[in-house]
């Protein structure tokens, strides 16, 4: 941004922005400032929301996906973090697991579940604007920006496979490598957890059985088990001796 903006609010000076860039479109700022408050009523005039904020101040996610859950908006979610980005979830209220699930699962699959709690606790209550953003890998936000509207495009068209619906998308910028991980509906969630799934495709993670999923747990794999949110972080079978029966299998969780 120019220094004529400085004494802009990121969101102004973004609307004032765009609205440079493409004069043809009607660009407003309705957020006069954050709160849980302020989103929430904007959540009311909008058709979907879009979470994309610095780690200093994570806590609009939250506002967005409780106010997207109460509205039954459509919200879609990115983080750009050091080298990786994170693309999604996108949430569809009374179909797909919220955007609090997600987080619950990915700070429980961290390898020191404490600290990230303890972190994710003082990402909530930083409530201001940094000055500063954090340095993140140049490409990350042009990926995530193109992979996110282009989802949200077959969304609003409701054409092609949704692939962020009860999913995320994890982007490397330094091995150019894409990993998908499933994102299943908590029970216990605040937000969400209380409220019927109208959707079978996207179930509770309490609902999962091999009856329904298929014959056999490898059905349920992909959904169970993963390193960023599954139940299970690892799923490994024990080599047994030659000798030794087949069953029963013993694996390493």
């Amino acid at each position: 941004f120019e220094r004529r903006q400085a004494d802009l609010s990121r969101q102004a000076a973004l609307a004032a922005e765009l609205s440079a860039l493409y004069p043809e479109v009607e660009v407003t700022s309705p957020l006069g400032g954050w709160s849980a408050k302020e989103v929430r009523d904007v959540a009311d005039m909008a058709d979907v929301l879009i979470a994309a904020v610095d780690r200093d101040f994570a806590a609009v996610a939250q506002w967005v996906n409780k106010a997207a859950v109460e509205t039954r908006k459509i919200a879609a979610f990115v983080t750009l973090d050091g080298t990786r980005a994170t693309i999604g979830p996108i949430v569809y209220p009374g179909e797909t697991a919220c955007y609090m699930c997600y987080r619950m699962r990915a700070i429980a699959c961290d390898e020191d579940y404490f600290a990230s709690m303890a972190f994710e606790e003082l990402r909530d209550r930083s409530r201001t604007e940094s000055a500063t953003r954090e340095p993140t890998f140049l490409p990350l936000a042009l990926v995530a920006a193109g992979l996110l509207s282009g989802e949200l495009a077959k969304t609003l068209t409701a054409v092609g496979r949704h692939a962020l619906a009860g999913r995320i998308i994890e982007w490397d910028g330094l091995t150019a490598a894409f990993e998908e991980h499933d994102v299943l509906r908590q029970p216990c969630c605040p937000i969400c957890g209380k409220k019927k799934l109208l959707n079978p495709e996207f179930p509770v993670v309490g609902d999962l059985s091999v009856e329904r999923q298929g014959p056999g747990l490898a059905a349920l794999r992909s959904r169970l088990v993963g390193a960023r949110t599954g139940v299970v972080r690892s799923l490994k079978a024990i080599r047994k001796a030659p000798r030794e029966p087949e069953f029963p299998m013993i694996v390493r969780a």
